[in-house]
């Protein structure tokens, strides 16, 4: 169902509205996430084709296409099979709509361990037609969105050899906390609590999962945690595979080999993307274990003996079991009720932050709802974060600081709550103790730049103008999207344009900021210096994009200054030569500056990367005539 759903959701929705979430209210019906369907997806694939297997109708091939075909259809189980066929293609299909690297290889992994196992231990002969006819409904099931929406391997690897996926570097600073508690692990449900402290990278979103599941749940449960998962996998394979050698029926023994098809596989997709951390792929799995070890111990009959002991429960037994079951899904039956209540009353009031030229009666409104969800779900350090940022607005300082107290004892190590804590204490005390917060928030989220600039704010306030802008300029090294944020605070404390210059780091990114900030205040030279300054900088970054020389260009062709334009792209060329725009504006720009000749020839070197542009071969031809 959820694979023609998410067929159906692309021939009638927006391609981008797919899997994504929709403008609906907070509780509404939303389409599958990619990450749940593709997971989902490989572990029940290998079912439903062991079924499609097994109620495959046996016939004489020595007979005509034909006879075959015809004896085919008169077979009672050929229309089983024909569905479960279609329920093969329709899931693996619908798996390339919205392409996972991760779902693509792990159903391949799956499927292809089923076969191989079903033709070596079940002697299950595939004949190449049908095995033909398989492929091909595949790839009509998957061409018949078309393949734009399949990235390309370089989108993984670039073609200069770069990854350019997260994930790698994020693997490595994951190793580093395991490295710090090998043993007992960081405790359950808290890697997206400990991880910014490792991280070495930027990312613009918060991280939640290491999209690897053994290396999250080594981080939380430890060397302890990590043998038990083991442990548990190790008994149930092995008993399996110790009690199938009885078992007679083929059945059994099908169903057997596709659960274990499917479990291999979603082990294999926990290892490349987070599978475990989404609670239905962790309830099949479960769900696949069971009905794999019912396969090879329990009998398909009644009259027939089961492997398995039969064990007895006493009455009182049973009731104590039944009662405490009874208990367990109250209190969570209460405590995720409760939990969405708490959301549903937060909800409006996180769409307000930052709360700003809100009047004091909308402030206590909303200071009411946070406080319900407070109530509602007291484990939630957000709520009394949010409770903490309403009450300083209201002046209600000793309660901001109760509140900001509670959020950081809910999450100790959280960098924003630590920073929050340390605002307040200055503000009510004055203590020294609120640079050790703010320092400390830093330590445990040091690829964060708002930390940064929340310390250089701290430090303005105090005087402290050197410290400040070293802050500053830390916050733009470490995140050069919030330069525009940070130049504008330093002419809000008084600083000069000279400050401001010694402030901005070596990169491209701030330079480019500051130099558009020039340019837009009418100092040109210096601006230009910074635009040359930019284009330099792009020599030590790791990633170039072409927009860091288009706005240096444009700003010396606006002034005329056609040297100075030519030798930014000029550099862009040297960086990014298989870039046909770039060589089509060095091009434009002999041309502005009359040399006709070097003109032509950009323009026959853009035609070499790009045959079919029609622009380019209009100018070539006007240039040939003029020439």
């Amino acid at each position: 169902l959820p694979a023609l759903l998410a067929i159906v959701l692309k021939l009638t929705s927006a391609p981008a509205a797919i899997y994504g979430p929709r403008s609906s209210g907070l509780f509404a019906f939303r389409a599958p996430e990619t990450l749940t369907f593709a997971g989902l997806t490989v572990i029940l694939l290998p079912m439903a084709a062991a079924l499609f297997f097994y109620y495959r109708p046996r016939l004489v091939y020595k007979k005509s296409l034909r006879s075959r075909f015809t004896a085919f259809l008169n077979r009672p189980a050929a229309s089983v099979h024909l569905l479960f066929g279609l329920v093969v293609v329709v899931m693996a299909g619908s798996i390339f709509i919205r392409p996972s690297w991760g779902g693509i290889v792990s159903m391949i992994c799956g499927v292809s361990f089923l076969v191989i196992m079903l033709n070596y231990k079940e002697s299950l002969k595939i004949h190449g037609i049908m095995a033909a006819l398989c492929v091909v409904a595949l790839i009509l099931a998957a061409g018949w969105f078309g393949w734009g929406g399949i990235p390309p391997f370089e989108w993984i690897i670039g073609a200069q050899g770069r990854v350019h996926s997260f994930r790698p570097d994020l693997w490595r600073d994951s190793l580093r906390v395991i490295r710090d508690f090998p043993i007992t692990g960081t405790g359950l449900g808290t890697y997206a609590d400990i991880i910014p402290k490792y991280k070495q990278f930027l990312l613009n979103s918060p991280l939640e999962h290491a999209h690897n599941d053994y290396i999250e749940f080594f981080i939380e449960g430890g060397g302890i945690g990590f043998l038990l998962a083991f442990c548990f996998l190790f008994s149930v394979f092995r008993q399996s595979f110790k009690v199938l050698a009885l078992r007679r029926e083929r059945y059994s023994r099908y169903l057997f080999w596709a659960g274990l098809s499917g479990l291999g596989a979603i082990l294999v997709y926990s290892g490349i993307d987070r599978g475990f951390s989404i609670p239905v792929n962790g309830f099949y799995f479960f769900f696949i274990s069971g009905l794999t070890v019912s396969a090879a111990h329990t009998r398909l009959r009644r009259s027939q003996k089961t492997i398995l002991t039969e064990k007895k429960i006493s009455s009182a037994g049973l009731f104590i079991i039944s009662a405490g079951l009874l208990i367990l899904l109250a209190a969570g039956l209460v405590f995720n009720i409760s939990s969405m209540a708490g959301k549903y009353q937060f909800a409006p009031v996180k769409k307000k932050y930052p709360y700003s030229n809100m009047s004091l009666a909308e402030l206590s409104a909303l200071r009411g709802k946070t406080a319900a969800a407070c109530r509602l779900d007291p484990l939630d350090a957000e709520y009394q974060s949010g409770l903490a940022s309403l009450d300083m607005l209201l002046h209600n300082k000793r309660q901001a600081l109760s509140h900001a107290l509670k959020a950081l004892r809910l999450k100790p190590v959280d960098a924003a709550f630590l920073q929050q804590c340390g605002t307040l204490v200055t503000e009510i005390t004055g203590s020294s103790t609120a640079k050790l917060l703010l320092q400390a928030g830093i330590n445990n989220d040091s690829f964060n730049p708002r930390r940064y600039y929340n310390y250089a704010l701290w430090l303005f306030a105090r005087g402290r103008m050197g410290q400040g802008r070293e802050q500053l300029r830390l916050a733009m090294t470490v995140g050069p999207d919030i330069s525009n944020t940070c130049i504008a605070r330093m002419l809000l404390v008084g600083l000069n344009v000279k400050d401001i210059a010694a402030t901005i780091p070596q990169q491209t990114r701030p330079a480019l900021y500051f130099a558009r900030y020039l340019d837009e205040n009418g100092r040109y030279r210096l601006a230009g210096e910074f635009y040359r300054r930019a284009v330099e900088y792009t020599a030590a970054e790791k990633i170039v994009r072409p927009d860091y020389f288009y706005q240096p260009c444009n700003f010396f062709r606006r002034r005329q200054q056609y040297d100075d334009a030519l030798w930014v792209m000029r550099q862009a060329a040297a960086r990014l030569p298989d870039n046909v725009t770039i060589i089509m504006t060095i091009a434009s720009l002999y041309d502005r500056m009359g040399i006709s000749y070097r003109a032509l020839e950009e323009y026959q070197k853009a035609l070499i990367l790009d045959p079919s542009n029609r622009k380019v071969q209009k100018i070539i031809k006007r240039l040939k005539r003029k020439n």
